[in-house]
């Protein structure tokens, strides 16, 4: 059986959060997609704040329940002086927040939001990840992409110029 350029999957450099919010709004796009991360294992550090947007674009992806399942939602965001600690600013974010924006301010650990993005790409049944993957090398014509990591292997996808656009 010949193999189409468009059965071919795309494939997404990195499975860090962009890359897997990439490869889960191109599943949603109706495309399979296959992830390439150099490190030997998924993983991320750190914590981060994030608006209502952020939970509008979880919403987008699938995973807004699992990313509010692993928030702390705050009553208030507070701000002080760095130099003598005066309160200098305090925004209530509690219901009327909530329902004025559409979603909550929350506080959650990037390793958290990581996994949520993870497991709802990897639900999906078309995104494949490959850990331990450095791409080296790519080779592009009018119709497909190959790509070489280090180990000498060689993944096929389809060029898609389309993808490039907005829609």
């Amino acid at each position: 059986m010949n193999e189409q350029p468009s059965d071919r999957p795309v494939i997404v450099a990195g499975g860090g959060i962009g890359g897997l919010a990439a490869a889960m709004a191109l599943v949603r796009r109706g495309f399979r997609v296959q992830v390439l991360e150099q490190a030997p294992e998924i993983g991320e550090i750190g914590a981060g704040q994030f608006g209502p947007n952020a939970f509008h674009a979880f919403d987008a992806l699938g995973v807004g329940d699992k990313a509010r399942s692993r928030a702390v939602f705050t009553d208030c965001m507070v701000m002080h002086d760095a130099i003598d600690e005066t309160q200098v600013g305090k925004i209530p974010n509690g219901e009327a927040f909530r329902a004025r924006f559409g979603n909550p301010y929350a506080v959650i650990h990037r390793v958290d939001v990581h996994m949520s993005v993870l497991e709802g790409a990897l639900e999906t049944g078309q995104v494949e990840l490959r850990t331990h993957t450095r791409i080296e090398r790519v080779e592009q014509d009018g119709a497909s992409v190959t790509v070489h990591d280090q180990h000498g292997n060689a993944y096929g996808a389809a060029a898609r110029r389309d993808l490039l656009r907005a829609g």
